[in-house]
């Protein structure tokens, strides 16, 4: 079960910066396709956090308790961002400060966790060509969680990235003006709970996006709809009842940079039954609650 936890958790995205940026265009429309290119030496310090917490009941023929599997997971990151190379508008090279890492694991928030905080203080080399990192100093050396964070970062810039998936869900497709909506599901569905591995019904899908405000400095988009899933995320079981992933998200950014560089929350909530089967052929019932929790931008402290 933790290792299908620490999937579905390490799929979400940390959101970053210095991609390309959309800006106004003519008779005040926000346009996805403009860009400002990103330049060596720009610098910005901002905030992460994400959390997940998921609650399983799953119940077996002849027991009268379900058996109940619970767990929590929560990171907190104050970052700086500073760019050393530059290739075709995009950052190549990275020197990423960390001025502080928090995660908390464990059953639920309230009872014990295990934390950690290996990577405080440190310093990382971010190559976003191919993904990889070093960390300064490379001793003592990271834990499991905190590689994985690593290798987000170093990722987020490529196609596919946390960058991209974020700036997808809360941009459209062509140029809107302020108060129009569009159909956001596709593009929301890549930061769905234990994506990408989730299996997502598409025609009973809804999630609508708008652009609330578009002003002379900044814009704001809100999320709110439904993504139904067909299994619960991080196993095979699949909801025969409910399992709707009801999501709600607003980001406002700086109309020359992206949402992804600006201050957001994603919010995101499952609840739902499903039915499983073991490999002897025995049948059971699973319920299914999960929350899942993204914020960033502007570090003030």
């Amino acid at each position: 079960m933790s290792r299908r936890m620490g999937r579905v958790l390490a799929v979400v995205g940390v959101f970053g910066v210095l991609a390309g940026a959309p800006s106004r265009g003519d008779g005040g429309q926000l346009d996805p396709a403009a860009g400002a290119p990103a330049k060596v030496g720009e610098r910005r310090r901002w905030r992460f956090e994400e959390s997940l917490r998921q609650r399983l009941e799953r119940t077996f023929p002849g027991e009268p308790e379900p058996r109940v599997l619970e767990s929590f997971e929560r990171v907190l990151a104050i970052l700086v961002d500073e760019v050393l190379e530059v290739r075709d508008g995009k950052p190549t090279r990275v020197r990423l400060t960390i001025e502080r890492w928090e995660r908390a694991a464990g059953e639920r928030p309230e009872g014990r966790l295990q934390a950690d905080a290996s990577l405080t203080g440190r310093v990382a080399v971010l190559q976003a060509a191919d993904g990889t990192w070093t960390l300064e100093p490379a001793l003592p050396e990271p834990s499991g969680a905190a590689r994985r964070f690593l290798d987000r970062q170093a990722g987020r810039w490529r196609p596919g990235g946390d960058v991209a998936a974020i700036d997808s869900a809360f941009l459209p497709a062509r140029p809107v003006r302020e108060g129009e909506r569009w159909d956001a599901a596709a593009r929301v569905a890549p930061l769905a709970p234990g994506a990408p591995f989730t299996a997502i019904d598409r025609p009973r899908s809804k999630v609508t996006a708008k652009l609330q405000a578009l002003g002379a400095t900044s814009a704001t988009t809100t999320l709110e709809g439904v993504l139904q899933l067909a299994e619960i995320p991080g196993t095979s079981d699949r909801f025969d009842e409910d399992g709707a992933c009801q999501v709600s998200g607003r980001a406002t950014w700086p109309v020359e940079r992206r949402p992804s560089e600006g201050t957001g929350t994603l919010t995101q909530k499952v609840e739902g039954a499903a039915e499983g089967r073991l490999p002897d052929g025995l049948t059971y019932r699973t319920a299914a609650s999960i929350e899942r929790v993204l914020r960033w931008g502007i570090a003030s402290d």
